[in-house]
């Protein structure tokens, strides 16, 4: 029996309710998380706040090795396969269970053995934890993404931010004294139940009890495939790992190496001006990761015409919204850390006004380097990642020692001009082949 339409609106009004929807609920979840960072930047002050925003960098760093960049590879093979793309999922589960085990050693050992002071040590350690809780929060929407469940990916972002807040609030509020390490076992107590709802979703999936919508094709033969096993599908996920892990390498760089070349007060400073426009950010990010890259997987194997208006539309409209907003903030720069942050941060008004310079660069980037997710274009945009990885390290180790917070800032910006042309590049170098059916048509 056939199913009744899912809908009577225009695919344009349904489009706009549903980036309305995905919006509203990144709004207030990002609204959460930078709420929850002001109020422990405010408690904790510049010195303490550099300890954890360099904990929390690291293991938003380790989180991308435990989840290997499965939540892109999925909406990738199910874009390329249909349905089918469920064979991917046990062994990509496998992989993740050897991964997380992997992530959360490798931030023990740097906990024992690092550079960083005993107080950063338990930081670390009190906060391993949290890499299983980035981890499943991706995994998860990216199977909401899949049933094109909008709603349920917006009240995701907001229960997950909510639930560290929920935490979080009480101990500040009722401290007399330091709370980095109370903090830290919040972060974790958090990720622990955050945990625990993904396991249930990641069952679903591999018992293949989801419907992941407008995914109705498959190749030819791929139905009597054999699941692929954790090392196969390790080959073909390592593009994707690869890419998120050099994105929050260069993301968060700038992060890690001030707490080890400048000190817990530099980190501090960064990280406040880092986390506003970390909030400003969220209008690309949640279009672009949360609305459309699973369009952009289908459009780039069956409607490439798409795929190039997409690109079109979408960095004129980046360009536009990301100049207004960096605008915005380098005018405010002073009123934002005055009442956001107090007089202990005012050596982070030149670091925001530096940063907010990214916002135009980072709108632009983020909509082409989408594209270079798609079809074939993995390891072009992992190479270019590894090549901007490389920069901002060697930028950030040449500025810092004499510049501090603010040397880490023009470091950052100098990365993300690197990633825009070279992104550029890659597209028009390649355009034939991303684009081949658009071209096609256009030349008739």
């Amino acid at each position: 029996m056939s199913s009744p339409p899912r809908t009577s609106k225009s695919p344009r009004l349904t489009a706009a309710i549903q980036i309305c929807l995905l919006w509203g609920g990144s709004l207030a979840g990002a609204g959460l998380a930078f709420l929850t960072q002001v109020v422990l930047g405010r408690h904790m002050g510049p010195g303490d706040y550099g300890i954890f925003s360099n904990a929390l960098a690291q293991c938003m760093l380790l989180s991308q090795v435990a989840g290997l960049g499965l939540q892109t590879f999925w909406l990738s093979v199910y874009g390329r396969e249909g349905r089918h793309g469920a064979r991917w999922i046990p062994g990509s589960l496998k992989l993740l269970a050897a991964s997380s085990t992997l992530a959360a050693l490798t931030l023990f050992l740097i906990a024992a053995l690092g550079p960083g002071s005993h107080r950063t040590a338990e930081t670390l350690a009190l906060m391993a934890p949290s890499i299983l809780g980035f981890a499943a929060v991706e995994l998860v929407a990216a199977k909401l993404q899949l049933e094109e469940r909008f709603a349920s990916v917006a009240a995701w972002q907001v229960i997950h931010h909510g639930l560290r807040f929920a935490l979080i609030f009480p101990i500040v509020m009722t401290a007399t004294g330091e709370i980095l390490l109370e903090t830290s076992a919040a972060y974790s107590l958090a990720a622990v139940i955050i945990v625990a709802i993904a396991i249930q979703q990641l069952r679903r999936m591999l018992r293949n009890d989801f419907e992941p919508l407008g995914h109705h094709g498959n190749r030819a033969g791929e139905d009597t495939e054999e699941a692929p096993g954790a090392l196969r599908t390790l080959v073909h996920v390592w593009p994707y790992g690869a890419d998120t892990l050099l994105y929050l390498a260069y993301f968060q760089c700038s992060n890690i190496l001030l707490l080890y070349l400048a000190g817990d007060r530099d980190a501090g400073i960064y990280f406040a001006a880092f986390t506003i426009m970390n909030a400003t950010y969220l209008l690309p990010t949640t279009l672009y990761t949360k609305f459309l890259l699973s369009k952009l997987h289908r459009w780039a194997h069956h409607d490439q015409t798409k795929l190039l208006r997409a690109l079109k539309a979408g960095s004129a409209s980046m360009l536009a919204a990301g100049t207004a907003c960096g605008l915005a903030i380098w005018l405010a720069s002073d009123f934002i850390i005055n009442v956001l942050y107090g007089s202990r941060f005012q050596d982070a008004k030149p670091v925001l006004v530096t940063l907010a310079i990214c916002a135009p660069i980072r709108f632009v980037s983020t909509s082409i380097g989408a594209i270079l997710t798609t079809g074939s274009q993995m390891r072009m945009r992992v190479t270019i990642k590894a090549l901007c990885a490389a920069l901002c390290v060697a930028l950030n180790v040449l500025l810092i020692p004499g510049h501090g917070a603010t040397g880490a800032a023009v470091a950052t910006l100098g990365t993300e001009i690197g990633l825009l042309l070279l992104f550029s590049i890659a597209i028009y170098v390649r355009r034939t082949a991303i684009f081949r059916s658009a071209h096609t048509q256009y030349a008739h």
